[in-house]
């Protein structure tokens, strides 16, 4: 199954550059200016996973911090690794959840896409445009901002009007509003996968676009 043709053929979708998705996400401003401390300012963190190997045989793993230029983008991209980030940004360099500070975007993954009826299903729950009561059967998903082809599947991105701060409380809130999606999105016929619904977390990075 050609996904991205269909995006492009069925449904006349256009493609837009790396640098301009994550501007999207992360409008100029929003992050902290290389070299410059600003109270309140966060970073992005990218993941990059090499081919080289450490001396116990696991790969080596670099971590970069992706300030409001984006230029980093650029460097990762120009390299063959795999590359992970989510549309978070984070205090300091380590991407655990306790130092999360904002979300830009809700990401979700799909799998599972085997025919066109899969997309054309999946479709049709977005012209919903919302959890539609159909019957009583909660059936349609919100319109996502964007698609990421995934290879055998897609990435959807919410991305939001205005980053929401992530304190506990309104993390818990955010991980049952993903689920939930997720689950609506994988169980009404447009995966093949929906007897193994895969529920990510929050903070869960994906492949960078470019990479």
């Amino acid at each position: 199954m050609d996904i991205l043709n269909y995006l492009r053929m069925e449904k006349g979708l256009g493609e837009i550059s790396y640098k301009e998705f994550y501007r999207s996400i992360f409008p100029s401003g929003s992050l902290e200016k290389k070299g410059v401390y600003e109270q309140g300012k966060y970073t992005g963190i990218i993941v990059e996973v090499m081919h080289e190997e450490k001396e116990d045989g696991t790969p080596r793993v670099l971590r970069h911090t992706l300030t409001d230029d984006l230029s980093k983008l650029d460097e990762v991209v120009s390299r063959d690794n795999f590359c992970l980030m989510s549309p978070i940004s984070y205090a300091g360099k380590r991407r655990k959840s306790e130092y999360a500070r904002e979300l830009y975007a809700l990401a979700i993954d799909m799998d599972g896409i085997k025919t066109e009826d899969n997309l054309d299903i999946f479709f049709r729950q977005i012209e919903k445009n919302q959890f539609f009561a159909d019957g009583g059967v909660y059936w349609g998903i919100p319109e996502p901002t964007y698609l990421v082809c995934s290879g055998t599947g897609l990435h959807l991105y919410y991305v939001l009007e205005k980053p929401i701060r992530l304190f506990p409380s309104v993390a818990k809130q955010l991980e049952k509003l993903k689920r939930r999606i997720t689950w609506q999105i994988w169980t009404q016929g447009a995966s093949e996968l929906s007897e193994n619904v895969q529920y990510e977390s929050l903070y869960q990075g994906f492949r960078i676009v470019g990479t």
